[in-house]
């Protein structure tokens, strides 16, 4: 079978790169690693970036099953390449104590030697995974052992200048906490005691030292060197700036303090569900002030890392055959149907001068990379411990836009799906490929929220209110079961009433400059985009879909689902009817779009998507459903496990696990092969093979899905985070 493999094109393999390296793990490893090898050999950039993460991951399950620190293998800090500077330069702009306590890069060592001695034959017969990923590795390194340096010190410089602080890592858990006692409605009584299952969330806060102690235990020496020479340079240069940096430095000591202090496990134990959400609102606030203050939106790169600053390459002083690429143009050349040729391809030159930092739930960094084309690359840093499920969903949608392509009807009207492209440069952070036009639900309703001087989660705390007194009433008897569900309606109309329907239709409006002809193209592609995601929302059973989440472009309309992840119950299986609403349509959205575009462009967009993936089932869909939805389910179990201090699975434990998930990844292929089946238009026909004439439209499920999803009956039910009244 091998022989047969080596006559296929090798750029065919590039696209499915990642789940060829997830198939490590599994009875055809041999097979894979030879297709891998072809790949290392030709184009090792391409294969260079998921490899890395890989290894990463199965090493750190090997030899730390149950904590996140990092083997000993990650602890020796890269040897920086001549053409880097080492100049020291001021410390970043949050303190030198709470950067030290953060992760250092897990960096892959350039030494063979070491390659060689660390893993023992114990670890290697339960994951030959990493003996096949550290074999590729020595085939890129001997096949050009600059560039691979190179690319090594980059990403490894990069995880180790961009780790969170405690002060980011502790608004980015708070935010996740807060979003957890949004959605919950307690139901009883209604004591206001805090469940167990929200306290064992809270005290995730006092572990939160401890995880980036760990984080900080395997530093390199090198690193720490570098951070006191930085701080005794600064000191020595202005004794006044010096000051203030010791009194600021105090500052995030004392704020620190205060903030483990109010939740400790004692503490947490008498808590009530009213007053944590109250403390939880309020360090949210403090931790948002506090990283404003001390960091700029267009931060200097050299305050991050002197020597991402100081990296520069060309082709006229390039020590390498083969120069360092912008990485993701081997899939982008792949997936447009055009030849790779790496001469062809945009070398990275160096890193832009800034760095933008934007604070909300969480701190996002972005990062520009200059390419000799003259143009340039904006890259988030995204901290993700859903990478590969994420990866896997990228696939998906990859598929998916292939099969709708091949149909005449979603071809024509130009229907498709847009992820945002994504580099992994270790196994939980990844470069996401980002652009300044895209803005999110959420970010529009915070502007207006600003203009008009409101917090932009009163609303989610009041709407959680009146849902927790109709609870409450209910458990009293108060309230018959019928009239459960008017107080929750006249509730979320209370909350219509207080938030406007054109929020997003005037943003729109005002964006355009009331052009009328842009304003139709753009609300027209909104409605055609946002239809297709819509549908797989419901088939995938993709749930949470909040307006953080939903985001498009202010140009093309092009719309961006995030967290577009399907939702698994305990057994495995697709969580059918978890929520009343089948996908997000909520009021902003239909007053932006309008009657006519909601009955016209967008039911027709749904329903031709349904009929083009439906067309393709037989032939390929369930073939690729049954591919990327085994290795999203087993991603899933192994983060679940993870999660709940679990020991981590080796490649013959996931070997079995797959195999007693086989009937299961079965059944939800065929539930979201059903689903599609079920709203694909379609005439009734009789046996004889005519149209039976009914009262029904060939697209009629379609409409009733959005009859549902705009329904307040069904839209009262959704959780107060989802903002189901915006």
């Amino acid at each position: 079978m091998m022989g047969s493999f080596d006559h296929i094109n090798l750029e065919l393999w590039i696209p499915w790169i990642s789940i060829l390296i997830g198939s490590l793990v599994r009875e055809e490893s041999n097979l894979v690693f030879g297709i891998l090898k072809r790949i290392a050999e030709k184009y090792p950039q391409a294969l260079y970036y998921e490899l890395r993460a890989f290894l990463i991951e199965k090493t750190q399950i090997s030899l730390n099953p149950v904590t996140s620190s990092s083997p000993s293998y990650y602890s020796s800090s890269p040897s920086p390449p001549p053409s880097s500077s080492s100049a020291s330069s001021p410390s970043p702009p949050l303190s030198s104590t709470t950067s030290s306590s953060s992760s250092p890069p897990p960096p892959l060592s350039s030494s063979t030697n070491t390659n060689t001695n660390l893993f023992n034959n114990n670890i290697t017969n339960q994951n030959p995974s990493i003996q096949f990923a550290q074999e590729l590795m020595s085939i890129m390194r001997n096949k050009n052992k600059q560039i691979f340096e190179d690319m090594e010190y980059m990403v490894s410089t990069m995880v180790t200048s961009f780790k969170p602080t405690f002060e980011e890592s502790a608004l980015n858990l708070v935010s996740q906490i807060l979003a957890k006692f949004y959605d919950f409605i307690p139901l009883g009584s209604g004591d206001g005691h805090m469940p167990a299952s929200l306290q064992s969330k809270l005290k995730l806060v006092s572990l939160l030292p401890s995880q980036m102690k760990s984080f900080s235990s395997s530093s390199s020496d090198h690193h720490h060197m570098q951070q006191q020479q930085q701080q005794q340079q600064q000191q020595n240069n202005n004794t006044a700036s010096s000051s203030n940096d010791l009194s600021s430095n105090q500052q995030y000591s004392s704020v620190i303090k205060a903030f483990l202090d109010e939740f400790t496990d004692a503490k947490i134990e008498k808590m009530s569900l009213e007053i944590a959400m109250h403390k939880l609102r309020r360090w949210r606030n403090v931790l948002q002030n506090v990283l404003t203050r001390h960091m700029t939106p267009n931060t200097p790169l050299f305050k991050f890392s002197p020597k991402l600053a100081s990296f520069h390459t060309s082709s006229s002083n390039c020590r390498s055959f083969q120069p360092m690429e912008v990485p993701g143009q081997y899939l982008t050349s792949a997936l447009s149907n055009q030849m790779i040729s790496p001469q062809n391809h945009v070398h990275l030159i160096r890193f832009g001068a800034n760095v933008k930092i934007s604070i909300g739930e969480k701190v996002t960094k972005r990062i520009t990379l200059m390419g000799s084309n003259g143009k340039s690359k904006f890259w988030k840093i995204d901290n993700n411990e859903n990478r590969v499920r994420d990866e896997r969903m990228s696939h998906l949608t990859r598929v998916l836009n292939s099969l709708l392509l091949n149909h005449p009807q979603s071809r024509r009207r130009n229907v498709g799906i847009k992820q945002p492209l994504s580099i992994p440069i270790t196994n939980t952070i990844c470069l996401t490929e980002d652009n300044m036009q895209f803005t999110s639900l959420q970010n529009i309703y915070d502007e207006y929220c600003h203009d008009v001087g409101m917090e932009p989660d009163i609303a989610v705390l009041a709407y959680h209110r009146q849902l927790t007194i109709i609870e409450k009433k209910k458990a009293k008897n108060e309230l018959e079961n019928n009239k459960v569900i008017e107080e929750k309606v006249r509730g979320y109309r209370e909350m219509c009433a207080k938030t406007p329907d054109s929020i997003l239709a005037n943003y729109i409006h005002s964006t355009l400059n009331a052009d009328a002809e842009a304003l139709w193209c753009l609300k027209r592609s909104i409605a055609t985009r946002i239809a297709t995601t819509s549908l797989l929302e419901h088939s995938f059973m993709i749930r949470q879909r909040s307006p953080q989440n939903v985001s498009f472009h202010r140009k093309t309309g092009a719309i961006i689902s995030g967290n577009f992840r399907p939702s698994y119950n305990s057994f495995g299986a697709l969580v059918v009817g978890f929520e009343e609403v089948p996908f997000r349509l909520t009021r902003n959205l239909t007053t932006l779009l309008s009657p006519l575009l909601v009955d016209g462009v967008f039911a027709c967009s749904m329903g031709v998507t349904a009929l083009a993936l439906d067309t393709h089932r037989d032939t390929k869909l369930l073939s690729y459903l049954s591919l990327i939805l085994r290795d999203d389910l087993v991603a899933a179990t192994m983060i679940s496990n993870s999660t709940n201090n679990m020991k981590r699975k080796s490649d013959l434990e996931q070997r079995d696990i797959e195999k007693a998930q086989e009937p299961m990844i079965n059944r939800n292929v065929n539930t979201v092969t059903d689903l599609l089946h079920t709203a694909a238009p379609r005439a009734l026909m009789d046996q004889s093979g005519e149209r039976v004439l009914r009262e029904h439209r060939v697209d009629h499920i379609v409409h009733r899905l959005i009859e549902a999803a705009a329904q307040p009956e069904r839209l009262c039910m959704m959780n107060p985070s989802l903002m189901p009244w915006f």
